[in-house]
């Protein structure tokens, strides 16, 4: 079967998900990326610079070499030097290590405000009660915290996401293929941000009566462990006609593992959330559909309600995120300029930026 698009490109801004959600989407990574942040350099930490006191604020993500979060720092450090921020960022898909740095961060650093997408909700909780004993703002982006209080929470409603891609995997790459066998590589099955966005991708590739899930198998969010399951499934099905994954780097394994099968444009490949090394493939026919994702600016949003709740405004306790389906055509035909790009996201921008190599 060719990779062809039976859908256009679709923009939605979700809603929020009222639960904390406990977990990165993507924990890959690898060994400790911290590094340190930006410094805004400016005379004001107020919204408008207009302040005598720079702020200082701490960052704390899962590894900065995942595409998806690397965005967020971006996005973060892009908004504290325009506002005169002082910002601190560790990167680590440790969870002890992500709660050591927020405490230090609150100890050593005496930030004003922290920010902090966890890889496990309860690691990070006795971090986030100091906080909120100290009278520092905390905010959570994509995933939160089991106990103590966010001042706001930044997320996309992962579970929809997960239901787009699935339902496009349903009626598009499945829609003339009966029986039409899909396996997953999954992340973790723990509680978070992943498991609901692999749930919503369930209900999605089950909404088409011709289509059947034959097996999924998670692997803790580890590149080597989504290789050795996409290659697991395909061998186990013979007759897979699509591979499935609800993270980026699973994707990229899942794509790793059709072409050593030698089955690319046969099997299809999907991802979620955009990230750029996705967006290259899909360029080149190789993925077919994804949920892009704008992990910028959820950093920068986030960055931007810190400094505004430490100026004394207010800020919604909880924030959605936009997100665009896109399949391949789609993706092709916006950089051609045959399909016009939501206007008041960057779609277009990630998409020449994954022409031009992802500034690799």
């Amino acid at each position: 079967m060719k990779l062809e698009a039976v859908r256009s490109g679709r923009w939605l801004l979700v809603p929020l998900l009222v639960t904390a959600l406990a977990g990165a989407v993507a924990g890959c990574g690898g060994d400790d990326d911290g590094g340190g942040g930006g410094d805004g350099g400016g005379d004001g930490g107020s919204a408008d610079g207009g302040g005598d006191k720079t702020y200082r604020i701490g960052l704390v993500l899962p590894a900065l070499s995942n595409p998806f979060i690397s965005p967020i720092r971006d996005g973060a450090e892009e908004a504290a030097e325009e506002l005169g921020v002082d910002l601190l960022v560790t990167g680590t898909d440790e969870p002890t290590e992500q709660a050591n740095a927020l405490q230090q961060y609150l100890t050593s650093a005496n930030v004003d405000a922290l920010i902090f997408n966890s890889i496990d909700s309860k690691a990070v909780s006795p971090a986030v009660e100091a906080a909120n004993q100290q009278d520092v703002p905390v905010i959570g982006v994509v995933s939160g915290t089991e106990t103590g209080e966010l001042a706001s929470f930044v997320t996309p409603d992962w579970f929809q996401a997960g239901e787009m891609v699935g339902e496009e995997i349903a009626t598009g790459w499945c829609a003339d293929i009966d029986p039409c066998r899909v396996g997953l590589v999954a992340g973790a099955n723990a509680p978070g941000a992943g498991l609901d966005s692999g749930k919503g991708m369930i209900k999605g590739i089950e909404s088409a009566p011709n289509v059947e899930l034959v097996q999924t198998v998670y692997t803790d969010y580890s590149a080597e462990q989504a290789l050795n399951a996409g290659t697991e499934i395909l061998t186990g099905n013979p007759d897979l006609n699509f591979l499935a994954s609800w993270w980026s780097v699973g994707s990229l394994s899942a794509l790793e593992a059709v072409r050593a099968a030698d089955k690319v444009g046969d099997i299809g490949v999907n991802s979620l959330t955009g990230a750029c090394p996705v967006l290259a493939e899909m360029l080149k026919d190789t993925v077919y559909t994804d949920v892009m994702m704008f992990p910028e600016l959820m950093g920068r949003t986030a960055l931007e309600s810190a400094v505004k709740i430490l100026d004394g405004e207010d800020v919604p306790a909880e924030q959605g995120s936009p997100m665009h389906l896109v399949t391949n055509e789609d993706v092709k035909a916006m950089l051609a300029g045959d399909e016009e790009p939501p206007d008041d996201v960057p779609a277009l921008e990630h998409i020449e930026e994954a022409e031009a190599g992802c500034n690799q």
